[in-house]
């Protein structure tokens, strides 16, 4: 399993979408089954919170952390 799919299920067994492996007895919970639910609530999550963001061409962060950064956006377009 990859760190994203790793981190995402660690979470996601956290705020209870799908039990701890370790406690489940084996074939309890198909690994098909467990992605789809992870998939759904990611899903989820993303479209309540996608509203939230703007795409941005260059995010000054990346290339220094200590700078600050500010928006501007030119379009009256969403």
């Amino acid at each position: 399993m990859g760190e994203i799919a790793e981190f995402l299920e660690s979470k996601a067994v956290a705020k209870k979408i799908v039990e701890d492996r370790k406690k489940l007895p084996d074939g309890f919970l198909d690994e098909e089954a467990r992605r789809v639910k992870i998939g759904v609530w990611v899903r989820d999550l993303l479209e309540k919170q996608i509203s939230k963001y703007t795409l941005a061409t260059h995010v000054g962060k990346f290339a220094n952390p200590d700078s600050t950064v500010h928006l501007y956006v030119e379009s009256k377009e969403a």
